[in-house]
């Protein structure tokens, strides 16, 4: 008599009848129950504080711009006055181009409205959710696609979903890139239109291009890698796809290129300047002088480097991989510093997850066949997040890798951090995880001495092996915790004026990722959310290097910069005060908020000699001061 003993819940998920079905009702049960649970627990330590923290490490990143977008999104639908792609209450008075700034769109709009009711920060927590949520589910469907089981698909959640790659960007507040479930989903559906073709696979692809375009353009690129991977892989699908599923390619790709048409011509018409054009021929020629010894390596580096951004710097080190965190040797003015910052191991996959597929290659028969097409995947995204020059332990080796091409590649040159290609060797570890463990429980099902030992033993292992891969994973996400935003009840208050005027912050400046004068407190950006008056400086994504210098003009503002950057002392500053006054009338500053940092610092003392100010409320965290023109 047949045991029965094996558990339903793990079996095979890949029969020709299944896929052709579609999955089943349980499976899917199983997939959504799980995401949440995984969701729940990675985010364990902010659940608590949602209205009043954001999920971080130590300080506030961009989560205070994913903030604000939702603000002026919602300022823009509602205000007839004000423009969705340029803002006039940052850098004021002349405003900045949103064109090309990370403002998430899709997403903004339907948050914006309800960040009237539920709070900005709430909002930003709910969309972290949300993104771990879907991206769990959809790497779960993948897996199942390519064969897993639901039970090995559910390691290809953890591993995925609740990468080291997506705990870290978030630990920045770079929600944008670790929101990968639109990668996954367009994966799965092409997949599926290349084996049984149909109109609801290609619109549903289609749809998915147009969330990572209207999302985080970044990810149209992973996107179009990975799919370039995935045909390669299962290039048996092609000729019947073209067969039977041309018609609904073609309308997956109209529907695409008319939606991903406004994001072009946003990026084209407000492009990001770089440092240096990139010029294949000149880098070329130098790493010639260097092979042939006329120049040193150091000299060949320092003469290319602003071909490649800051790629060098946001390289992955070979040791990343095995989650050991290494100095940065293209960081020049921090060489030999043992202060030089770190590189953390965002593309580690997770030691449980690399023994178990070194397992499966070696004792696992005919999983190396199955598999070799996603290795090969994973190794060519690992070696694009190595970057333009393989660094091993922090040294640098004059050893050019693929990386240095892209940047030779319109619009590909644009990708200025390799080690975000560690979204795709998650991925595809996910899915290698995923097929391991199936063939594991497969290849455990005659163990001796009897078959029900042998279902037992699989089961137990495949559950160990999981548990294992989870508490690897929660351990880096446990890492964060929720960072305070706490509003003092002045802000409040000057919510309540109804006057259109400005404010002048201390520390003032303007970040703009490509140029930056001053620096900026996060906080600034939240407080205007609640406030809403119009800001002297500001923080955008992308800001031109003209719009930064703007700031110069303004005497009263390129003194206090100076004071601010320690380039001039109080001492020997002597600013007319007529000047000061006129400048802040003219701009209509009727407060100055002073951050936490930089009370008593020289540019808050020479804005107390400057100009007739008032106090009006002091914490330990700001202090505010009303601008006195009587």
């Amino acid at each position: 008599m047949r045991m029965k003993s094996e558990c339903r819940f793990c079996r095979d998920a890949s029969s020709d009848r299944q896929l052709r079905e579609g999955l089943s009702l349980s499976a899917l049960g199983y997939g959504l129950f799980a995401s949440l649970v995984l969701t729940l627990l990675a985010h364990l330590p902010v659940l608590l504080h949602m209205r009043t923290s954001f999920l971080g490490l130590t300080t506030l990143g961009d989560q205070a711009v994913f903030a604000w977008n939702l603000w002026w999104v919602h300022k823009a639908l509602s205000d007839p006055a004000a423009s969705l792609w340029f803002c006039d209450y940052i850098y004021h008075p002349g405003g900045v181009s949103l064109a090309n700034h990370t403002l998430m769109p899709l997403h903004s709009f339907w948050l914006s409205m309800l960040m009237p009711k539920l709070g900005v920060t709430l909002c930003v927590n709910l969309l972290t959710l949300l993104s771990t949520w879907l991206t769990c589910l959809a790497v779960y469907l993948l897996s199942i696609e390519v064969g897993a089981t639901p039970f090995a698909a559910i390691a290809s959640m953890v591993v995925f979903g609740l990468s080291s790659f997506r705990a870290v960007e978030l630990s920045g507040g770079h929600i944008n890139v670790a929101m990968l479930e639109g990668v996954a989903f367009q994966a799965l559906f092409i997949l599926r239109l290349l084996k049984f073709g149909g109109y609801a696979n290609a619109i549903a692809f289609a749809v998915s291009l147009l969330y990572i375009c209207w999302t985080e353009k970044m990810g149209l690129l992973f996107a179009v890698m990975l799919d370039l991977a995935l045909i390669i892989i299962h290039r048996e699908y092609l000729k019947s796809a073209f067969q039977r599923a041309l018609l609904p390619i073609a309308l997956a790709m109209a529907i695409a290129k008319v939606g991903i048409l406004p994001v072009i011509w946003l990026t084209v018409s407000n492009p990001m300047p770089f440092p240096k054009e990139p010029s294949l021929i000149r880098d070329a020629t130098w790493f010639l002088r260097w092979l042939t010894g006329k120049v040193t390596f150091e000299q060949a580096r320092a003469a290319v480097r602003g071909s490649w951004g800051s790629a060098g710097a946001e390289s992955a080190d070979l040791f990343n991989f095995v989650g050991i965190q290494t100095r940065n040797p293209f960081v020049a003015h921090a060489e030999g510093d043992p202060t030089q910052p770190q590189m953390p191991p965002r593309v580690f996959p997770g030691y449980v997850a690399m023994c178990t597929l070194f397992a499966s290659l070696i004792f696992v028969g005919g999983f190396f066949k199955r598999s070799k097409g996603w290795l090969v995947a994973f190794l060519c995204f690992a070696i694009f997040c190595l970057g333009p020059l393989l660094r091993i332990g922090g040294k640098l080796l004059p050893l050019p890798l693929p990386y240095a091409l892209i940047h030779y590649i319109p619009l590909l040159n644009q990708m200025r951090a390799p080690f975000r290609f560690g979204s795709l060797t998650s991925l595809c570890m996910a899915l290698l995880i995923g097929m391991a463990l199936s063939e594991l429980h497969k290849s455990l099902k005659g163990a001796p001495p009897s078959r029900l030992i042998g279902a037992r033993l699989n089961s137990i292992v495949c559950i160990v092996l999981c548990l294992l891969m989870l508490g690897e994973s929660l351990s880096w996400w446990w890492r964060l915790h929720p960072m305070s935003v706490g509003m003092p009840p002045v802000i409040k208050q000057l919510a309540s004026e109804v006057d259109d005027f400005a404010l002048l912050e201390i520390p003032l400046g303007r970040w703009g990722g490509i140029a930056s004068v001053g620096s900026t407190a996060p906080e600034s950006l939240i407080y205007q959310c609640v406030h809403g008056k119009r800001l002297i400086g500001g923080v955008v994504s992308r800001a031109t290097i003209e719009k930064v210098m703007e700031l110069l003009n303004e005497p009263l503002f390129a003194t206090l910069i100076a004071l601010q950057e320690g380039r001039a002392d109080l001492s020997n500053v002597n600013f007319d005060r007529k000047v000061a006054l006129e400048t802040a009338q003219r701009l209509r500053i009727r407060c100055v908020i002073v951050h936490r940092g930089w009370l008593n610092s020289p540019a808050h003392m020479a804005l107390l000699r400057w100009l007739p100010l008032k106090l009006r409320y002091r914490d330990r965290h700001i202090a505010v001061y009303d601008v006195d023109y009587r």
